[in-house]
């Protein structure tokens, strides 16, 4: 699957990109999509619903994650997963385009 060239969905002012790979399947309960932000750009996601599973994977560049209070940084390589039905930011501090690839597991309904 190639990434389209234009985004799905557009968050911060063009500074979060949603591309979405894989919309939501019923049968496997996934749907997997990439963001990239933008320098100094941000995603705040409202919680989910309760079961869902997100799996975060940083394809390039690093970009901090804060999950509740908790606050982690993630560099090129490294994965985060998490219960996705909290509150939950992504943001890029640094002066390069973060890219990654999500995840998300739903509960069958």
């Amino acid at each position: 699957m190639k990434r389209k060239d234009a985004p799905d969905i557009t968050e911060d002012n063009g500074n979060c990109l949603v591309y979405l790979l894989f919309p939501f399947n019923p049968q496997t309960q996934l749907e997997m999509f990439t963001i990239v932000l933008k320098p100094k750009g941000s995603y705040v996601s409202t919680p989910h619903n309760e079961g869902v599973q997100e799996y975060i994977t940083v394809i390039s560049g690093e970009f901090k994650i804060s999950i509740r209070d908790d606050t982690y940084t993630l560099l090129a390589g490294e994965a985060i997963r998490f219960t996705g039905n909290v509150s939950h930011k992504y943001w890029n501090d640094t002066d390069e385009d973060v890219i990654q690839q999500v995840v998300m597991h739903y509960l069958e309904t």
